[in-house]
């Protein structure tokens, strides 16, 4: 049979594919693997087991968490090259690191396609839910992924580490601390971000492209952190609840360029953005900003280096105009703001 087209919209445009891809092999860690999911067993052996068949398969194949806890004791590893689908039933799938374990409760690394969707992971204290590294171009697709402590003090978070130039990272609801670094030769794209603080750092070369579609944000002293003259576009951000909006520092890559599209935010202290040490720039385009009275003006505050272009353009400040101290900062252009 002939292979299906896509909708062909003109000469040179094709989108709206009519066919969607389906699994021939559907691999259940309860039935296939004997996973137990009662939250006391360790199921480590198990689930890395069904990583491993799923890669082995000829066509294409889920491995799929059906609702539990499961409990491991040491990280489960996706094979290099992994192009199959890891799926759940979102937060009644939770895959739980055992108490005193160090590492990441999952680990993908070099995937080539590889699908992961509908799960939650969780950990203790300081440590890494999903941890991604690649040494070689590939491509993962997640979609509801969950990465959570029983206490968000804890600071648990998800991590995309030094990936190369050529790799495509995609999402539309990634929900945690998200800490990406040595990342910035990948493109990565991400649909909506739910998290408490977002940090961007490290000093491969700026060939890549990170993008945030929406974001949400709270309960945190600098929500978004971007160190090194990394760069950044953000749109349809919503936080509240913070001390300060983001945090920019300096370091030795190029300069960063650091885009922020229709955000609304509220801060508790004036302070809503610091810049120390960076070179590059700063655009706040399309927000609604708040301070914590009515005498007190929305503040950026520049130290280190004041070599920084910042835009800041047809936003609304609920008090008082914006200011830049000190007013010699590297270049400021405030347009059309009210």
């Amino acid at each position: 049979a002939e292979k299906p087209r896509p909708v062909q919209v003109s000469a040179d445009e094709m989108f709206l594919r009519d066919r969607v891809d389906v699994a021939e092999a559907v691999i259940d860690v309860k039935r296939d693997c004997g996973a137990k999911g009662d939250g006391s067993s360790d199921d480590t052996r198990e689930i890395q087991r069904c990583l491993e068949r799923a890669e082995s398969e000829d066509n294409p194949a889920v491995v799929y968490f059906p609702s539990g806890t499961y409990r491991i004791s040491r990280t489960v590893h996706t094979p290099p090259g992994a192009r199959f689908q890891i799926d759940g039933s979102g937060w009644h799938s939770q895959i739980v690191a055992a108490s005193g374990m160090t590492g990441p409760v999952l680990h993908i690394d070099n995937p080539n396609g590889l699908k992961v969707t509908h799960l939650a992971l969780g950990t203790d204290a300081g440590h890494v839910t999903l941890l991604q590294t690649g040494s070689k171009p590939g491509s993962v697709y997640y979609s509801n992924i969950y990465g959570y402590a029983d206490d968000e003090n804890k600071k648990v978070s998800i991590e995309f580490a030094d990936l190369p130039a050529g790799t495509l990272i995609q999402s539309d609801h990634l929900d945690g601390r998200l800490r990406i670094r040595n990342s910035s030769q990948a493109v990565i794209v991400l649909g909506f971000l739910a998290s408490v603080q977002t940090t961007i750092e490290g000093g491969s070369p700026q060939s890549g492209f990170l993008g945030i579609l929406s974001r949400a944000s709270a309960l945190s002293d600098f929500p978004l952190v971007v160190k090194d003259n990394q760069s950044l576009v953000q749109t349809d951000w919503y936080n509240e609840q913070t001390s300060h909006l983001s945090l920019l520092q300096g370091g030795a890559s190029a300069d960063g360029r650091v885009v922020l599209d229709n955000t609304e935010a509220r801060t508790t202290d004036a302070v809503i953005s610091e810049i120390d040490g960076v070179t590059g720039m700063l655009a706040q385009l399309g927000g609604i900003y708040g301070s914590p009275s009515r005498d007190a003006s929305p503040r950026i505050r520049v130290t280190g280096n004041k070599d920084v272009d910042i835009l800041l353009a047809g936003n609304s400040y609920w008090n008082k105009p914006p200011e830049i101290v000190p007013q010699e900062s590297g270049k400021a252009h405030i347009l059309a703001n009210i």
